[in-house]
């Protein structure tokens, strides 16, 4: 695959001067990340039967020269196939996103549907898009070098004016979520830059630091000065999650101080105990941070919340509530809701990326239906929905605008 990714790098119809320049540098950086990743550092991260058979895959490989050079790799699998992303940086710039999406029905002998997009960068922004889709038969390998390359206008390209955001951010959020997994010593009290990690009625939830690290997600017992009844062989510590008074905050890592308390209820110093999951995404002023509490079939859990001015927390507004809405009012007349009533759907938010556009911020986060343990072609559904993000007054929850809803590919 890495030769043909690079032949279509260069491979274009006539381009402007400065695009084809633009190109240029891409290629050549793409050139040498394909040839150099395999040897450099490399986190990863892989989740598998998740949410009835979903499962997962992250990594990141960064050069261990000055060139700043990363590579990172998300694979996404379902019930109905998967999707492959690639992301290009270099430093903070993201250069080239290969995603692909292999999509094969539900019934034998089913072909399998593949569409690859090929999307440039430069100066923050979409500059080319180019696509392949193809049909394969079902048993044939799904190889696309010998499919045509068509160039999609900017103007058509969904998603265009935000695609850099939503994708730098995705990247990011990956590079983050590694770098905090797999951090030597997470769990000692104090981490980078003289943080705390332990604090008068608190200890912080791994993976949860804000991109400054200056904030957390934390758990802890009201009344109590330390939370402490299992420790596992890392030395993480956990309660039953039927615990009185359980708790989970935002905290300030370096004063110590518990900024406010969220609606959440994890119960230990990991974000994941089997299928039950805390995360956190940060805006990167971290102006806003949202939790997310997951099960295996469903996210019971998520709201956003405002920091004001770093020394206090807002109330949460409800973002399971104003995603779910938004994606059954997009389904509204879709062959699911013809056969299934919405309280049949367990819904999961996913891939959420809080992101700005001038001094704007949006929440992106993508919406999964399912009915538990049934395989009706219909008895699933992905979308995306996007939310203009304000802080509300004072200590009121944040206002999330619809702004958009788009549906996953088929």
């Amino acid at each position: 695959m890495k030769s043909i990714l690079f032949s279509l790098l260069l491979s274009s119809p006539l381009l402007f001067a400065d695009e084809k320049a633009s190109i240029e540098e891409i290629s050549a950086a793409f050139k040498k990340i394909e040839s150099s990743y395999e040897s450099w550092p490399h986190h990863s991260m892989t989740g598998e039967n998740l949410e009835g058979g979903h499962g997962f895959e992250k990594h990141v490989w960064k050069s261990d020269d000055d060139s700043g050079l990363i590579r990172v790799e998300e694979i996404l699998f379902g019930e109905h196939g998967e999707t492959i992303t690639q992301f290009f940086l270099q430093g903070e710039k993201l250069l080239f996103v290969l995603d692909r999406s292999d999509a094969t029905p539900m019934f034998e002998n089913a072909p399998t549907t593949v569409t690859e997009n090929r999307n440039y960068f430069a100066d923050g922004k979409l500059i080319r898009q180019l696509r392949k889709e193809g049909k394969f038969a079902a048993g044939k390998e799904t190889d696309t070098a010998g499919l045509p390359n068509k160039t999609i206008p900017l103007a058509e390209v969904e998603g265009g004016n935000g695609l850099y955001e939503g994708y730098s951010d995705t990247a990011r959020k990956i590079i983050d979520k590694l770098a905090a997994a797999n951090a030597e010593d997470d769990s000692a009290p104090s981490g980078p830059k003289g943080s705390a990690t332990v604090g008068e009625g608190w200890r912080m939830i791994k993976g949860t630091r804000s991109r400054d690290e200056k904030f957390a997600l934390a758990w802890g017992i009201q009344g109590e000065s330390e939370a402490k009844e299992e420790t596992d062989e890392d030395g993480d510590i956990s309660v039953d999650p039927q615990t009185e008074k359980l708790a989970n905050y935002v905290v300030n890592l370096e004063s110590g101080a518990a900024l406010g308390k969220t609606s959440g209820n994890h119960f230990g110093d990991k974000a994941e105990y089997n299928h039950i999951t805390t995360e956190a995404v940060w805006s990167n002023n971290s102006s806003f941070v949202a939790q997310f509490c997951s099960g295996k079939w469903e996210t019971f859990d998520a709201k956003v919340y405002s920091l004001l001015d770093g020394n206090a927390l807002s109330k949460g507004a409800d973002l399971h509530a104003a995603a779910s809405k938004a994606a059954f009012e997009h389904l509204k007349d879709s062959p699911q809701l013809k056969k299934f009533k919405k309280d049949d759907f367990a819904i999961t938010l996913r891939d959420a990326a809080i992101t700005y556009r001038s001094t704007t911020a949006f929440i992106q986060v993508g919406v999964m239906g399912q009915i538990p343990k049934n395989e009706d072609d219909d008895s699933f559904f992905g979308c995306t929905v996007t939310f203009r993000l304000e802080a509300g007054k004072d200590e009121a929850a944040p206002i999330l605008t619809w702004s958009s809803t788009e549906a996953d590919p088929e």
